[in-house]
């Protein structure tokens, strides 16, 4: 990420700012659309998009744009490369993008999981059962 709207905290008005403008006492809530760019750039490359993790804070009005504008371009992307898989991995991210209406491939709960299971093809507890 490079780029977001920031502030002390959520109750502040959010300002946009780079990583290398951040203050101490700010942070992150939600992501910037130079980082979004980059984001869709990947997305559009790649047959499988893997999304664990909401982009800002999207119980906040205020920094769930983010979430909602990848939710709707990994929609279109579908559209347009509808071969292409879009997992959606964590049970908060899950429950975010089913207030809309998707077509994507999987979604499960286990985000911190599913990463591991990608990652290392196992998880710790499955080596009993093999």
């Amino acid at each position: 990420m490079c780029d977001g709207l920031s502030g002390e905290n959520f109750d502040m008005i959010p300002k946009h700012c780079t990583v290398g403008d951040l203050q101490e006492n700010e942070n992150f809530f939600d992501i910037g659309m130079q980082s979004f760019n980059a984001l869709h750039q990947l997305i559009k490359q790649h047959d499988i998009i893997f999304w664990n993790g909401t982009l800002g804070v999207v119980e906040n009005e205020k920094f769930k744009q983010g979430s909602e504008l990848l939710v709707n371009t990994l929609k279109q992307e579908l559209q347009r490369c509808p071969d292409k898989k879009v997992i959606i991995g964590g049970g908060d991210t899950g429950g975010f993008v089913n207030k809309f209406k998707h077509n994507f491939t999987h979604i499960s709960t286990g985000g911190g999981a599913s990463i591991e299971y990608i990652s290392f093809n196992t998880l710790p507890g499955l080596k009993y059962f093999q």
